[in-house]
């Protein structure tokens, strides 16, 4: 009972300084939490969040083990000196087409995927050749999760690449494919809501 009674003296003599402290710990950690940032998007709807393109792509790369990265060709080259490599980006789509049949429609996106590490250059491009092949290597691997994903067609047998060397501010080297990806499993029109006007 002693001891207690010492501890319940010891809280309530603590400074106005001390109680001003601990709610300023307490107001950091809230405004921490209110400036969280928003979670990725998702690969299919929920309650809160309507399933994308870019949710399904990012569930195939993360297992992938690389960086994986969502924007557009500006915003991604002012990036590139923050990024871990090596990096698959998928680069936010401009164009594309639905496809509507049998009461669904599926999306169907132009893309642009690069493969990027870091790279020295040198007078006779070899460092640049072992960086363009092992990012080949890469886009193998992304190909063959792409497939057995399931999540879209299977990509076609001839896909074009193009290299990257010295196109953008940083020193990166790699490939990238502009294939047009066809989701597999659209959304059923009947679900979409359309407002009635009387």
């Amino acid at each position: 009972m002693k001891v207690e009674n010492e501890q319940q003296e010891l809280q309530e003599q603590e400074t106005p300084q001390e109680q001003e402290g601990q709610q300023g710990q307490e107001g950091q950690q809230e405004s921490q939490e209110q400036q969280a940032p928003p979670p990725a998007s998702v690969p299919f709807d929920d309650e809160s969040r309507l399933g994308t393109v870019e949710g399904k792509v990012r569930s195939i790369v993360e297992p992938l083990g690389v960086t994986y990265v969502y924007n557009d060709w500006t915003k991604v080259n002012v990036d590139f000196d923050k990024l871990e490599y090596p990096a698959i980006i998928f680069i936010q789509p401009a164009s594309g087409n639905f496809h509507v049949a049998n009461g669904t429609i599926k999306d169907q996106p132009d893309t642009q995927f690069a493969f990027m590490d870091k790279t020295v250059h040198d007078d006779e491009a070899v460092n640049e050749d072992c960086v363009v092949e092992r990012m080949k290597r890469l886009c193998y691997r992304f190909i063959r999760a792409f497939n057995e994903s399931r999540l879209f067609e299977p990509l076609p047998e001839d896909i074009p690449y193009r290299t990257v060397i010295d196109h953008l501010d940083q020193i990166v080297s790699g490939i990238i494919i502009t294939p047009r990806i066809k989701e597999k499993k659209g959304v059923l029109l009947c679900n979409i809501d359309i407002p009635h006007h009387e």
